[in-house]
């Protein structure tokens, strides 16, 4: 695939677009997979491989993600590479994808970054006429370190069955009258009616996803209708 567009979606963090050609590289929203470098001018200890979700929907000629910018060889190539730069990616993985029981409220519940493969799910949702409930928790240090607000925005407004509930840890705008804080068992109860009937979906770095999934088993929800994908090296 050939890398086609980049831009800056949140400090320090970018979108990067690439073309499938004229077949779809087939995958389900909430799914991830291993970009491989071909040849890089450098690189370091970290290696040329990454793993990183889908953000776009599937069954499109492009494959679309984000991540925070780091010092390393390879976000720094990706960077730099000029477009048109050709990359390997993997088949398809991982198995946090909506499920087909659209009868249970679905509860992201998400921190920074973590944001990418709930992007993929919501714009999949756009184009049927599903009518899951759907809760998105989405906590950030500050508005400027939160990416994809004005889509999300955007998403809510259009899809009256998304609530989008953003909170922020460290800086909020003087007139911010939404939450604030990391996402606890009072902010979930504060908007979802019945947690235990619903559906909990989380994905980020360890730590944060083993805490989100002992904050969804204090409001009693089972462990089978717990998603989550971890993911180290953010």
């Amino acid at each position: 695939m050939t890398l086609t567009n980049r831009r800056e979606i949140a400090e320090e963090t970018m979108e990067f677009t690439f073309d499938t050609g004229e077949s779809v590289y087939q995958f389900k929203a909430g799914q991830h997979t291993d970009f491989t470098l071909i040849d890089p001018p450098y690189t370091d200890s970290e290696g040329n491989i990454r793993t990183f979700s889908f953000v776009n929907a599937p069954g499109e000629k492009k494959v679309v993600i984000a991540t925070r910018m780091r010092n390393t060889a390879f976000k720094n190539w990706l960077k730099e590479m000029p477009l048109g730069t050709t990359i390997k990616l993997k088949e398809p993985m991982g198995r946090m994808t909506l499920r087909q029981d659209a009868t249970k409220p679905a509860v992201f519940l998400v921190g920074g970054i973590g944001i990418t493969p709930f992007m993929s799910m919501i714009d999949e949702l756009k184009e049927t006429s599903e009518k899951r409930e759907i809760y998105l928790f989405y906590a950030n240090a500050s508005p400027k370190t939160a990416a994809y607000q004005v889509e999300l925005k955007e998403s809510a407004r259009v899809n009256p069955n998304l609530h989008y509930i953003p909170s922020y840890t460290d800086t909020s705008p003087k007139d911010w009258i939404g939450e604030t804080g990391r996402i606890d068992v009072d902010i979930v109860k504060k908007f979802v009616k019945n947690p235990a009937e619903s559906v909990f979906y989380t994905a980020g770095p360890p730590d944060l996803v083993s805490a989100m999934i002992a904050l969804a088993k204090k409001l009693g929800v089972p462990e089978g209708q717990i998603k989550s994908e971890d993911f180290d090296g953010y």
